[in-house]
């Protein structure tokens, strides 16, 4: 049993994940376990002066520490390490499917019985069909040849990191609305007599449920009569679907975005070193031929290729850090719109 099988195996063989999936499930296994050791490593580095990794997390915490109190105010340290959590997986995982990592190979007999375990009654197609965009290649030697796939090029992660964004700002407003001492925020609103601050308790939630229904009492007050009678309680029907529907936007919105950049790097990158083999390959038959030429033409369209390759993926690792960035962006604004208070 080599490397990329004990991988499989932890992964777990049981239940309807798919011969894909346990590989998903690995790679994240492993991004984690990277990140919990540098986090380890970095605690030690930690001091007057931090150094080495202690300093860099220091900081990534100082950054995002920086932008929640710009956009949160006093109180918005709380919420920096699920912020710093999202960011650090997210880019530690894109930047992840740019290393220069080995092709694992298989036993593809071995992997055949895995994604036949793990979906009893249903028809297999082979371990060597396409996955998510590549196609594993069964040699002579029955092994079937696999190359890492980065978490978050599938959506089943992205759209994962998103539904736990999603959780966790509504906890934060429900928390704020239900103990607002909790939240640590100390606003003087002094005069200002069209702020409202959450009662707290049973109250709280009310108010929490309150912004689904947005802006309706505020059309209440300024309309009369007829108008009011008639027309709020249609606007109020609209605003709660049209409120729901921002809710699940949300989830859709950070989870396709994710996907959507870093499995298109990873694509552009696949192909790019296809086709660079493809060339590599055709230079070297032509050169064990005495096709002098033809050998040196393709060697030279593979050194292209390759030149390629390096700007993709110089570019795809400043796409995996924006990427990160705008995911710990969002859900700073999403939480801060949870727990602002109401105007």
């Amino acid at each position: 049993m080599n490397f990329a099988t004990m991988l499989l195996a932890a992964a777990g063989s049981h239940g309807s994940f798919s011969f894909h999936h346990q590989l998903i499930v690995a790679s994240t296994v492993i991004v984690v376990t990277v990140l919990i050791l540098l986090g380890v490593l970095a605690r030690g580095q930690i001091g007057i002066v931090p150094r080495g990794f202690g300093a860099a997390f220091e900081h990534v915490f100082d950054w995002i520490d920086g932008l929640s109190q710009d956009m949160i105010g006093p109180g918005s340290r709380q919420y920096v390490p699920i912020l710093m959590s999202f960011f650090l997986f997210i880019l530690a995982s894109n930047w992840s499917g740019l290393l220069p990592l080995p092709v694992f190979n298989v036993d593809s007999a071995y992997a055949s019985q895995l994604s036949a375990h793990s979906n009893e009654g249903h028809a297999q197609p082979d371990p060597a069909t396409v996955i998510e965009g590549e196609t594993p290649v069964e040699s002579e030697d029955h092994h079937l040849h696999f190359a890492y796939e980065a978490p978050t090029v599938s959506f089943n992660t992205t759209l994962a990191l998103a539904v736990i964004s999603f959780l966790a700002f509504n906890f934060y407003g429900i928390k704020k609305n239900v103990m607002p001492s909790a939240g640590g925020h100390h606003h003087d609103h002094e005069g200002d007599e069209h702020h409202a601050h959450s009662s707290g308790g049973i109250g709280g939630i009310f108010t929490w449920l309150g912004h689904f229904i947005q802006p309706t009492p505020m059309l209440w007050n300024s309309l009369e009569g007829v108008a009011r009678y008639a027309l709020v309680p249609l606007l109020l029907v609209l605003f709660l679907c049209l409120n729901i529907v921002e809710e699940v936007a949300r989830i859709l919105s950070l989870s396709i975005r994710l996907f959507g950049n870093i499995s298109g790097e990873h694509s552009v990158k696949v192909n790019l070193l296809g086709v660079l083999g493809k060339f590599l390959n055709q230079s070297l038959s032509a050169l064990k031929v005495g096709g002098i030429g033809s050998g040196v033409f393709h060697f030279g369209l593979a050194g292209l290729i390759w030149g390629a390759s390096v700007f993709a993926t110089l570019l795809g690792a400043l796409a995996g850090f924006i990427q990160a960035m705008v995911f710990m962006i969002l859900s700073l604004v999403y939480i801060a719109h949870a727990v602002a208070d109401e105007h």
